[in-house]
């Protein structure tokens, strides 16, 4: 049985990536996906855009697990991809305005992603999908999943939960842009989050979500024009 670092690498990612923000084991009671409980060890990894929900066995072997889209650019590339909308999968966007059910007026950011926290949990829904050693996914594999995970007692651990689960907003992505090297203050005084955001990591992301389900990685043009 192949270890998860494995199944890692085949989305491009692993545990010594710079962008990593959790790496953690997670006992079956501490989290609810789709209302269901996971048995054996669990492991939470979670990046930038992503996170991964595995679980596994002695010496990391792997067993099942799912990853979790949190960028809406990228979610909405995955559903032009696969040729679907998001009504398809039984998830519905959230606009800026709450009671609003029609489709975000022009200018209007259409969100894929929730994330809410209490007193005792903290809660995320997106899209996502089963994985494994493969390095294509039919589009009939995306899905909503709901996941409530219970908050830790120690605030490192805490901290390591959210930035995993959360999308990341404006100041979390200027952090993350410096702590990746991509930025100097400089550079965010003079160019502002646009030139951040759509930094030549995107591309690499890009790469690959369109990858994992199953596009070549030529046909991948990057958010903002750049070249694969």
């Amino acid at each position: 049985m192949a270890s998860y670092h494995r199944i890692l690498k085949v989305f491009g990612r692993s545990v010594e990536d710079k962008t990593l923000q959790c790496d953690c084991d997670i006992h079956p009671w501490e989290i609810l996906v789709n209302g269901n409980r996971w048995s054996g060890r669990i492991r939470l990894i979670g990046f930038v855009d992503v996170f991964f929900l595995i679980s596994y066995s002695e010496n990391s072997r792997f067993h099942s697990g799912i990853v979790i889209y949190k960028d809406d650019h990228h979610i909405a590339k995955i559903l032009e991809l696969a040729g679907k909308e998001i009504e398809d999968i039984n998830s519905t966007p959230k606009s800026s305005e709450p009671t609003e059910t029609l489709s975000p007026t022009p200018g209007q950011k259409t969100k894929y992603i929730t994330f809410s926290r209490d007193t005792v949990d903290y809660s995320v829904t997106s899209i996502g999908h089963p994985i494994g050693l493969r390095t294509k996914y039919d589009k009939s594999s995306l899905q909503k999943y709901t996941i409530h995970l219970r908050k830790p007692q120690d605030p490192l651990l805490k901290q390591k939960y959210k930035r995993a689960l959360k999308q990341h907003d404006t100041l979390d992505m200027i952090q993350d842009a410096m702590k990746l090297g991509l930025v100097s203050y400089a550079e965010i005084l003079g160019h502002g989050m646009g030139h951040i955001y759509r930094s030549s990591s995107t591309r690499d992301i890009g790469k690959g979500f369109a990858g994992g389900l199953g596009t070549s990685q030529q046909s991948w043009t990057g958010l903002s024009g750049e070249k694969a």
